[in-house]
Formats: C-alpha cells, structure tokens, sequence
C-alpha cells in the first residue's frame, strides 16, 4: 500500500488537495487471454479514479490498481473495498497481496519456517536459482541448484533412471520428480552438531 500527495507546493490554495493510493495483487495460473475473461467483470465496476495496470510474465500476473481522488481517508477506504474483492475473485490463485516477487513470498515462508530449498533445473537453465538469489538474504535457505540439461547430468548426477527417461521424455513429470529427489539428497543441509554435555 502507498499514499502520494500529488499537490506541488506552489499550487494554489483553492485548489482541492488530491491523493494516491495503490494496491497490489500477485496471482499465478493464468495466461493473458483466461485472465481477461475473468478481469472485464471487476474492471467494468471500478470508477474513472482508479486505474488498473497488469504485468504478466509467463504465468505470474502482478495486478496494481492505481486511485487518485481528494478525500484520503475515503479513498483509502474505497482502495482497501476494491482490493478486497479482486482478491476474492483470485482466491485460491493469490501469491502476494503486496508489490512482492514469487521468490520474495518463498524466502518469507521458508524463513519464517526454518526450511531450506534447493534446485534442480534443466529447461529454465539455471534461472529459477538465479531469481532465488536476488533475494537478500536468500543464503539463509538456499542451498544450490544442479542445471541438468542434458540427460547424461540428469542421470549421472540426480540419479535419474534412464528408463524414466526413455519411457517418460526429459520433460516429464516422471524426471521432474526423480530430478528433485536428487537435488534433495545432493543438497542436505549441514545440521551442527550439539555441543558437548
């Protein structure tokens, strides 16, 4: 949430004093064309004095509504009502309800819940650590990331059968899963030991 006064200090004192609020919302699962669909509804509701603005980057959507209107307290008001109900029609879909990343909202949780994650990537050639690791911080429960590209690594070093390759492809459920459960036992956190009795 933000709140701007959007007066200059040379404005003239008769004029009515307008302010900003923004909200936001982070979802995920949809493409540009179903959330479309789902948007004209809320969209056709809101009033001239709230603008909306989408970013989509593949399926992660980042929804902001924009208000400027005289009246702070009535505008927040009215920016929190609206805010409310868009994040009711994505319920099961909300990521954030602030101006957050998805590897922001995972290191929060991972943090909070003293929990440790670790990678392993092929297709997404190492992006999924690379956006892990713009997080400050993200050293606290990060541990690695293994970029399988070729299904030599992928077997070699994730132990992934190649049967499961031959049967399944290298993009398959299948792998993915065998490919995380290498990942896991290559990047077992370091538990220190108890100190002598």
């Amino acid at each position: 949430m933000a709140t701007q006064d959007t007066n200059s200090k040379d404005s003239r004192h008769d004029a009515p004093q307008t302010h900003t609020e923004t909200r936001h919302t982070v979802i995920y699962g949809y493409t540009r064309h179903e959330l479309s669909k789902v948007m004209k509804h809320f969209e056709s509701q809101l009033p001239e004095f709230v603008k909306i603005s989408i970013d989509s980057d593949n399926l992660v959507t980042r929804i902001t509504l924009t208000g400027v209107e005289s009246g702070i307290e009535l505008l927040r008001f009215k920016m929190n009502r609206y805010h409310q109900n868009l994040n009711r029609i994505f319920s099961e879909e909300v990521v954030a309800t602030e101006d957050k990343t998805v590897a922001q909202v995972l290191g929060e949780l991972l943090h909070e819940r003293e929990l440790t994650v670790a990678c392993a990537e092929s297709c997404t050639g190492g992006n999924i650590a690379h956006r892990i690791v713009q997080v400050p911080g993200s050293s606290a429960y990060f541990l690695g990331s293994v970029v399988s590209y070729s299904n030599d690594v992928k077997a070699d070093v994730l132990g992934v059968p190649r049967s499961d390759i031959s049967s399944h492809g290298a993009v398959s459920r299948e792998v993915a899963e065998a490919m995380a459960k290498g990942a896991a036992k290559l990047c077992v956190p370091t538990v220190p030991s108890p100190p002598p009795a």
